[in-house]
């Protein structure tokens, strides 16, 4: 997704659009990529992107109960859709919350959304495509609590370059709080609903 000259903003609306389809379809069968980052999204002819290398992914499909939960072999609460014990990514593209947990040490006591973090680390790929600089990168990794300030970031890289529109979306996947974030099924919505 990288390059040396800005996208269009509807040639990032599109691609967007198709990934999240497609991660909304894996999120559907249970599956996480767990390691989502611009090496990962592969552009082919006629601008056909692809999201590659499933090494850390995991299917959450096996269930079994745990006391009032429902759980899979891996830790995973279907109710909430939250995992326990694991972490997995690459650490500028890691949501918040595993962030916290990698720096912090406390691998054993987290607990996350997989597929919101899996949606926060998109959202830094198209952040990085959009602006084309790691330092924004970096501001968003740094903040730890305060929405508007991911608000703020975002908007001080792209506003001259993109609608707000666009913005919100990437705001909107950019949340540090993973309970004000979409999942790939809420994301799929709301850009459907920006195309109608």
């Amino acid at each position: 997704l990288f390059r040396s000259h800005y996208y269009k903003e509807d040639y990032l609306m599109n691609i967007l659009y198709n990934l999240v389809k497609s991660f909304a379809i894996l999120q559907k069968k249970g599956i996480c990529h767990r390691d989502v980052k611009p090496q990962n999204i592969l552009c082919f002819e006629d601008n056909e992107y692809k999201i590659s290398d499933f090494g850390e992914a995991k299917n959450f499909k096996k269930n079994m109960i745990n006391g009032n939960k429902k759980y899979n072999n891996m830790n995973y609460n279907i109710e909430d859709n939250t995992m326990e014990q694991t972490l997995r990514g690459t650490e500028l593209y890691m949501s918040p919350i595993l962030f916290k947990a990698l720096r912090t040490r406390a691998y054993q006591f987290v607990t996350y959304n997989p597929y919101k973090s899996d949606v926060f680390s998109l959202g830094m790929c198209f952040f990085l495509a959009s602006s084309l600089s790691y330092e924004g990168l970096y501001e968003v990794r740094e903040i730890i609590r305060n929405k508007d300030k991911t608000r703020l970031v975002v908007n001080r890289y792209l506003s001259m370059k993109y609608s707000q529109k666009y913005i919100n979306v990437l705001i909107s996947m950019l949340q540090i709080d993973e309970k004000d974030r979409p999942d790939f099924f809420e994301l799929e919505k709301i850009l459907d609903n920006l195309n109608k």
